[in-house]
């Protein structure tokens, strides 16, 4: 689903009743997207055909149960392209030699309640199974243990626990 799609479904969710292709252009224009009725209308019946939207009694259409699912979820792989670019920008300032084991990696910290470490595993295997991922390892450390030169300390109070250089 592109972002004109998404914004029009977004408009239909807002809305108890239904919309016709003339409101919507009137409210995307509100919101700086500038669309003619029969280009709105033609996104209307994609949206129909994805089974996203539906005719109202009457004029107009409302959001089916789908597109709200759809709304609570789309968009997901690009959110997931957006991460995956930074990632790939940040590993060009990564200068981590071997010989000299000094230099700047790229590292991604979760801090875990031992309590919840099971259901945290679980979710792990399946996010590093997946294609997003951009690395299939991983390193478990407890509180108080030495990762690398860096020391996991664990915060027990409200504020975040963090990991530190001795």
């Amino acid at each position: 689903m592109n972002k004109v799609l998404f914004s029009i479904l977004s408009l239909f969710a807002k809305h108890d009743g239904p919309l016709t292709s003339g409101k919507v252009c009137q409210e995307l224009g509100l919101r700086g997207v500038t669309l003619s009725e029969r280009t709105v209308r033609y996104y209307l019946k994609m949206l129909d055909e994805y089974g996203f939207t539906e005719s109202g009694t009457g004029k107009g259409r409302r959001i089916t149960e789908d597109g709200r699912y759809e709304l609570n979820h789309g968009l997901v792989s690009e959110r997931i392209g957006f991460i995956a670019n930074r990632i790939n920008n940040l590993s060009f300032l990564c200068d981590f030699s071997l010989e000299t084991r000094r230099g700047r990696i790229i590292l991604n910290t979760t801090f875990v309640p031992e309590t919840k470490i099971h259901e945290a595993l679980d979710l792990a295997r399946f996010v590093l199974a997946s294609p997003y991922a951009t690395s299939n390892r991983m390193i478990l450390r407890r509180g108080g243990e030495r990762s690398g030169t860096c020391w996991c300390l664990w915060a027990r109070s409200a504020s975040a626990p963090s990991a530190v250089s001795p």
